[in-house]
């Protein structure tokens, strides 16, 4: 049977976005945030505890000791850690993730809860298991919002816009927010084969066979340029695979980068050129952009 070690980081609430970005670049994207009294969150991140790969306690506590040097004005954060045997994950997910509303059109549901659909609301159905995205974190949120004024763009001009790829898709959620919104062709890629599994359930769920397609993968083996680029990662590997992210987008097309620190904006940038910043979205302390050619 499959364990999971976690590792529980008590922390300023000031900390929580700086944490979570650090934790990610170093891999550890299975980050659960709960709210604590005291203006203080509890990071809870989840790591193989049978994975080889597994990073040891001291390397989180590196992020916290830099992390602590970033902000000394809060305090430190404390880390412990436990064991989680495999079937307890769902459990886990099910105590905090409920129905709410992710953009002012669309609805996401997780599939243990029924929900009544409103006229013309666009509902979601989203079981996270062990991959990351289900809406509620703001580079997510972003994100969907994004991709809906992408096809109001589209609406209004009258473009051709129908192509979309989703680099990173994690549960499918953004993949699958395309297609709702009006994307007919799809294509989700993850390097994760387990991502991969949940994302293509998720998409059968939601009877979206039609329209999006899943595969393992990076962007190095995708050879088609599509009206329609996200990428919901960290800034390290936006940074590396900008060259393939660009060459996906087409010419007259859009990229939708999101997963950056405010301050790492500016700074990934330059990685994109030719594509100029078209529009900047921010939540808390994250930044959504919005490439293309003018």
């Amino acid at each position: 049977m499959n364990s999971w070690r976690v590792f529980s980081i008590q922390a300023p609430r000031e900390q929580e976005d700086a944490l979570v970005a650090l934790l990610f670049e170093c891999g550890l994207t299975g980050v659960e945030v709960i709210d604590e009294p005291g203006d203080r969150v509890l990071l809870k991140v989840y790591s193989n505890g049978n994975a080889p790969s597994t990073r040891p306690a001291s390397d989180i506590q590196h992020i916290l000791d830099r992390v602590a040097r970033a902000f000394p004005q809060f305090g430190e954060a404390r880390l412990s850690q436990s064991t989680l045997e495999d079937e307890n994950w769902a459990e886990n997910w099910k105590a905090y993730f409920r129905p709410f509303k992710a953009t002012e059109r669309l609805t996401i549901r997780p599939s243990w809860e029924e929900y009544h659909e409103k006229p013309g609301e666009r509902v979601l159905v989203l079981d996270p298991g062990r991959a990351f995205g289900t809406g509620q974190h703001e580079t997510t949120s972003l994100c969907l919002q994004s991709i809906e004024d992408a096809v109001l763009l589209r609406d209004s001009s009258a473009s051709s816009m129908s192509t979309m790829l989703d680099v990173g898709t994690g549960t499918g959620i953004l993949a699958m927010a395309g297609a709702l919104a009006g994307f007919t062709q799809v294509l989700a890629i993850d390097i994760d084969p387990e991502a991969v599994a949940i994302a293509q359930k998720n998409v059968s769920v939601n009877h979206l066979e039609d329209r999006v397609t899943v595969r393992r993968g990076g962007t190095d083996q995708v050879l088609d340029r599509f009206d329609l680029v996200t990428a919901n990662l960290d800034f390290k590997t936006l940074k590396n695979t900008a060259p393939d992210l660009i060459r996906c987008t087409d010419p007259s097309g859009r990229l939708i980068l999101s997963g950056l620190l405010r301050e790492q904006g500016n700074e990934i940038v330059g990685a994109f050129e030719p594509l100029e910043v078209l529009r900047q979205r921010y939540g808390g302390e994250w930044i959504c952009l919005e490439l293309g050619r003018r």
